[in-house]
């Protein structure tokens, strides 16, 4: 909450040992659902893997959250 910035980006560090095959598949397909949405057209929202990082990046908190739903 409080996100008021044009551009907010969030970090997600994963501290537990996690399938890294299953992590990746996870976001190519949040990925493709960003850009399957009427909503999310011409949008800057994105979602990548960084190592054991997830970077998430959205104009504003409703597309923030709907990548993280």
């Amino acid at each position: 909450n409080g996100v008021t910035s044009w551009l907010k980006t969030v970090l997600l560090t994963l501290f537990s040992q996690v399938d890294m095959q299953e992590m990746d598949n996870a976001v190519n397909q949040t990925k493709k659902g960003i850009a399957q949405r009427y909503d999310f057209r011409g949008s800057d929202a994105s979602i990548e893997l960084e190592e054991k990082c997830i970077k998430l990046a959205a104009e504003d908190e409703y597309k923030l959250n709907a990548i993280i739903d």
